[in-house]
């Protein structure tokens, strides 16, 4: 329930490098139940967007990190996670990730800046990936030749442009 009765609550997890555990935010009716988790699993990105005030670093959060936060989310009772960053496609254990998921038979998805269409379709076709988002954002990205995006759009996989 949300916090005006309705089904389908979502909540944040932050994943704070340095912590052992997810810091949750706390429902706001005892009803509640955590249900989506978003997961910081990289720092890397390869656009600098005027807009992302996401720190940057080669950071990527690790396999067996990730694998015990996905352990403690599911026994939570949560059926997502939405997989950010930075840009996860940067991330260089991206599948191994996306199979410990779907493994523990959540739903997942991931928020891209669609410079590598190729691999996000890949990973859907695999069944790996159920659902991504395309950060365009709120200005544009610099660079030669790239006109700035005028809105975020999500996509579902099967109508990936090109």
């Amino acid at each position: 329930m949300t916090s005006a009765g309705r089904p389908g609550a979502s909540w944040t997890v932050c994943w704070l490098r340095k912590e052992l555990k997810p810091r949750m935010k706390t429902p706001l009716l005892a009803t509640e139940q955590l249900r989506l988790a978003s997961i910081e699993i990289t720092q890397r990105c390869h656009n600098r967007c005027p807009y992302c005030d996401q720190p940057k670093s080669d950071w990527d959060m690790p396999v067996p990190r990730f694998v015990g936060l996905l352990d403690a989310l599911a026994a939570e009772g949560v059926e997502a996670v939405a997989l950010g960053g930075g840009e996860p496609t940067l991330h260089p254990a991206l599948p191994a990730l996306l199979t410990a998921v779907r493994y523990r038979g959540l739903r997942v998805g991931l928020t891209t800046n669609a410079r590598t269409p190729g691999l996000v379709t890949a990973l859907a076709d695999a069944g790996l990936l159920e659902s991504f988002g395309v950060s365009a954002g709120k200005g544009g990205v610099e660079g030669p030749g790239r006109p700035p995006p005028r809105h975020s759009e999500s996509a579902s996989p099967a109508r990936w442009p090109g």
